[in-house]
């Protein structure tokens, strides 16, 4: 199982890989290089604790997240996926993991803010889903 990620004249990813797991993975390890910043933010405000970095300007945001259970929810949809779809939602997730210590080394925001990316987990794409919609 192998992926090649090449980039086009405009800075554009393109994928290929033999599996779709490993494509997730691809996608998953781009995602972070690329978008570290963003997909981090996300992740915190999906949780509920975007205004430790952001700021008070966030404290709404949270406390809506905290109180809709978006995190909770996000782990309860994940575990009720089929087999087939958390392992695919699963090699995305280690591919941001992988990729994400990289991606905010090449973000200032990260030293601006002092925020160290975390550990992703299974749910979190969930998470951010659900944060979004």
């Amino acid at each position: 199982m192998t992926d090649r990620v090449f980039r086009d004249d405009w800075g554009v990813p393109h994928l290929r890989a033999d599996d779709p797991h490993t494509l997730a993975y691809a996608q998953g390890r781009v995602a972070a290089l690329d978008r570290a910043w963003q997909i981090e933010v996300e992740r915190h405000r999906a949780q509920g604790t975007s205004a430790a970095f952001l700021g008070v300007e966030a404290v709404d945001w949270d406390r809506f997240a905290r109180r809709s259970r978006l995190a909770d929810t996000a782990r309860r949809c994940h575990a009720a996926l089929d087999p087939a779809t958390a392992a695919w939602v699963d090699a995305y997730v280690d591919g941001v993991n992988a990729g994400l210590a990289a991606g905010a080394r090449r973000a200032p925001e990260f030293a601006a803010t002092g925020l160290t990316p975390g550990r992703w987990q299974p749910w979190t794409p969930l998470a951010l889903w659900l944060s979004q919609h």
